[in-house]
């Protein structure tokens, strides 16, 4: 597939990818909080019930996955182990701790809609064929789901009840889009790509939250390290990084700052990360977010080995832990927590080092990015992303896909 010569189908790419089920797979994980969560509300408002959609995504997924089982892809004992793992600590945490799970996060009937998303985009991550081509397609589908969630904030939510000036779920559910397509702009360089990846910024920005414009940022510096290191491109970019620390430090930052609260206060978004820029609070402002690390952490002093199970910060703050690393030091202590938070760190460096094909370096950083720096801001470890980035780097360093790169 990725070593010969193939007729190209819709989006410009080969009619051999759009067969591949594992296409259709990584297109669901792409898509799965912007435009398929769309087509999940339509099809609710026509059958008159919500129940509708998480049996269609399920079904969708487990179809999808069966197909990708046909194909050829396999799974590793350590990936049953990393699911079971999984189950097992939310088990346990059940018959020990029962308030953590059944108070604060989720009741018995929703044990597999909690627990499913983690697997599905751990499998995604394991079958992902990190190609060219498809890294391309992912880029291509996120800007237009980029566009569209633009047209539905500006032209539909603007201005209802349904319309909150932060609203972080949103970011969140938009960040990889933003990112996909980040990263095809920096492949592509062309003007489009870039004009949309600005509107995706500018979106995450209007949203009112800082941990995703952190993320895009990171990523960015991740992809200009990247391009860095190719040569003949060095001095381009050495050149950019001195225009770029001229123009922050100069001037016509503030004024660009004021240009960009003044658009968004005309069109009725949130200035709120631009409020804390212009006040130079990016990074120092918290609020109840210092309260409650301080809470995590005495909680971790007094039980430093045995934690205090799945979700156990809910019990005394109400509330996430908005720290990936102080919640799993808090859940499972801080052996078997440092253990893991290791093994995601070490898996990470040694997917990047294992190839130096772009696209696979590429997708490294990304879901880094956006697992391992957004832990320091509000991720948590049982999430979607946290168990696409292992997934995914678990592949890479096995080189389970590499027969496809070409």
């Amino acid at each position: 597939m990725g070593n010969t010569i193939a007729k190209k189908g819709f989006l410009g790419v080969s009619k051999n990818l759009w067969h591949d089920p594992r296409t259709w797979l990584f297109l669901l994980v792409v898509t799965e909080k912007s435009l398929f969560r769309y087509v999940l509300m339509i099809l609710d408002i026509l059958m008159g019930t919500e129940a509708i959609r998480e049996v269609v995504l399920h079904t969708v997924y487990i179809i999808t996955i069966a197909l990708c089982l046909k194909k050829g892809s396999r799974f590793h004992g350590g990936d049953i182990f990393i699911m079971l793992f999984v189950t097992f600590a939310i088990i346990i945490t059940w018959l020990i701790y029962p308030n953590n799970i059944e108070a604060y996060m989720f009741g018995k009937d929703q044990f597999w809609l909690t627990v499913f998303p983690l697997f599905r985009f751990f499998i995604a991550g394991l079958f992902l064929i990190p190609n060219k081509e498809n890294l391309d397609l992912a880029g291509k589908v996120s800007g237009i789901a980029v566009l569209v969630e633009t047209f539905f904030v500006m032209y539909i939510l603007r201005g209802s009840d349904l319309q909150n000036s932060d609203d972080m779920s949103r970011a969140y559910f938009m960040l990889l889009n933003v990112l996909l397509v980040i990263n095809y702009a920096f492949e592509k360089k062309s003007l489009l790509s870039i004009a949309v990846s600005l509107v995706g910024m500018i979106l995450l920005l209007s949203m009112g939250t800082r941990g995703p414009i952190m993320i895009v940022l990171a990523f960015v510096a991740c992809k200009i390290f990247q391009a860095s290191t190719n040569k003949g491109k060095s001095g381009v970019v050495v050149a950019f990084l001195l225009v770029l620390m001229w123009f922050v430090n100069s001037p016509y930052w503030d004024f660009f700052l004021l240009f960009l609260q003044g658009v968004l206060e005309s069109l009725g978004m949130s200035t709120r990360v631009i409020d804390f820029t212009i006040q130079g609070e990016t990074l120092t402002y918290y609020s109840e977010r210092d309260e409650i690390a301080q809470i995590v952490m005495s909680k971790i002093k007094e039980r430093p080995f045995e934690g205090w199970g799945v979700y156990g910060e809910w019990q005394f703050v109400g509330w996430s832990a908005h720290n990936m690393y102080l919640e799993m030091l808090d859940n499972y202590g801080v052996i078997l927590g440092g253990v893991i938070i290791l093994f995601m760190v070490f898996t990470v460096i040694r997917a990047f080092f294992t190839s130096k094909s772009a696209p696979v370096r590429s997708l490294v950083f990304l879901f880094a990015c956006n697992v391992l720096v957004r832990g320091i801001f509000s991720g948590g470890f049982l999430t979607s992303a946290t168990f696409l980035m292992i997934g995914y780097c678990l592949q890479v360093c096995r080189k389970t896909n590499f027969k496809y790169l070409p």
